[in-house]
């Protein structure tokens, strides 16, 4: 018989050594970006794969503590910085070895422990210039001009120096999104003063800066708030709105000092590339992220599936109800689905991986950043921006709601066709027993 770890005959862990595995799988899922009551679940299957009765296991955005039963000695263990997505993956394929029992605890605890620390597969500085890559893609969606790629190009080349000089300077690294948002701004508006770019200028300026904005924090934050994890929720949710007002006052800055004609921020899109645009887009960006987060490139054909079909939601639902938030809430939904059917069809694959680029090409909160400089210039819009940032907002967050429920529904269905395609296969009797007779 084999152990809870997978191999024959292998001694258990002891309290003290489940309380760490079960503190380090917390942390490093914490790290990777999963909502808290996500987290706490995972992390009580294991628990309980282990013998444990009434394991009780809180999470926060900083700390996880974990305990195996009501009154025992608890764990506390501290989250991390977060995690690339390479080891995102990592994470999510030693858990679901663990609770298959394909691999040891102790095997486990040592990669977990040893994650941080582990070379990326891809060298920094090619991650560095796959933002570039990305940066170009996200232009095609929301600005498809020749020009306005060369532009957008530089301008990520700009964000990719600041980001490494913020390595090694920590006043930087809090300031980064203001920072970069001001020079990137600076840089694009002069270029559409001087007629090197076409239509709104700020379409331009949003691609080289979007590796900076929260996108990540919003979605989890929000989705920690749906499952009224008030506390890890409204945390996230306050530090990524800190983060979009750093990049919303360095465009207003930007705006303030270059002072460029009012038609420059109009929120226009111009389209010199036709369908390609979108295509050619969405693969720059799934393999600039791929390369960016160091993902393994089998990874790279469902990222692109999640990511093509966002973007198709989102493109149909502008066409259907521009500016009504109908195509923010379509994407999410397709994000969220596609993502959850691609993790019950691959299980061993992690679900924030292939979700993620999905809604970063969301960008909640984009549309504000679009829209604050003209408040600078015309503060009766003020209303008008914040009641659209507010609509973007509860699309993403109704989308989430509505996604999640469906997928719920969908995996639960996948499940069972695999179930019985499973015990057709051990069983073919059974099976057989269950269809009714025909005369």
């Amino acid at each position: 018989m084999s152990g809870p770890d997978g191999s024959a005959g292998a001694v258990p862990p002891t309290e003290t050594e489940l309380r760490a595995l079960l503190t380090g799988i917390a942390s490093s899922l914490v790290a990777c970006g999963l909502p808290v009551d996500e987290v706490e679940e995972d992390v009580q299957r294991v628990a309980i794969r282990f013998g444990a009765a009434d394991p009780q296991v809180v999470a926060t955005p900083t700390s996880v503590t974990v305990a195996l039963a009501r009154g025992a000695a608890a764990a506390v263990e501290r989250v991390g910085p977060p995690l690339r997505l390479e080891q995102v993956a990592d994470v999510t394929l030693a858990r679901h070895q663990l609770l298959a029992d394909e691999l040891p605890w102790r095997e486990v605890r040592a990669r977990l422990e040893g994650l941080r620390t582990a070379p990326s597969r891809v060298p920094p500085w090619i991650r560095d210039l796959s933002w570039v890559v990305v940066a170009m893609g996200i232009t095609l969606l929301m600005q498809p001009g020749w020009a306005n790629l060369a532009v957008a190009g530089a301008a990520a080349l700009l964000v990719v120096g600041l980001i490494r000089v913020s390595r090694h300077s920590r006043t930087t690294a809090s300031l980064l999104p203001a920072i970069a948002a001001f020079a990137v701004c600076t840089v694009v508006l002069l270029a559409a003063q001087a007629g090197w770019i076409d239509g709104g200028a700020l379409r331009t300026v949003f691609p080289a800066i979007a590796i900076l904005l929260p996108g990540g924090l919003l979605f989890t934050g929000i989705s920690e708030l749906i499952a009224s994890q008030m506390v890890a929720g409204t945390a996230r949710l306050a530090f990524a709105v800190m983060q979009l007002a750093m990049a919303a006052s360095g465009i207003l800055i930007a705006v303030q000092l270059v002072h460029p004609d009012p038609a420059l921020l109009v929120n226009a899109r111009i389209d010199q590339l036709g369908l390609v645009a979108p295509l050619l887009g969405v693969v720059l960006i799934g393999g600039g992220i791929v390369l960016n987060e160091a993902v393994d490139i089998r990874m790279l054909p469902w990222i692109l599936l999640v990511l093509a079909t966002t973007v198709a939601a989102q493109i149909l639902g502008q066409l259907w109800a521009p500016g009504t938030g109908v195509g923010t809430f379509l994407g999410a939904t397709a994000a969220v689905v596609g993502s959850r059917v691609v993790a019950v069809l691959r299980p061993r694959l992690s679900r924030l991986v292939v979700f993620l680029p999905s809604f970063w090409v969301l960008v909640p909160g984009s549309l504000g950043l679009l829209t604050v400089s003209q408040v600078e210039l015309s503060p009766e819009q003020a209303v008008q921006t914040g009641g659209e940032v507010l609509t973007a907002i509860a699309a993403i967050m109704v989308g989430l709601i509505f996604g999640s429920a469906f997928a719920r529904a969908a995996s639960a269905a996948l499940r069972r066709v695999r179930l019985r395609r499973k015990d057709s296969r051990h069983d073919p009797g059974r099976v057989a027993a269950r269809r009714p007779a025909h005369d």
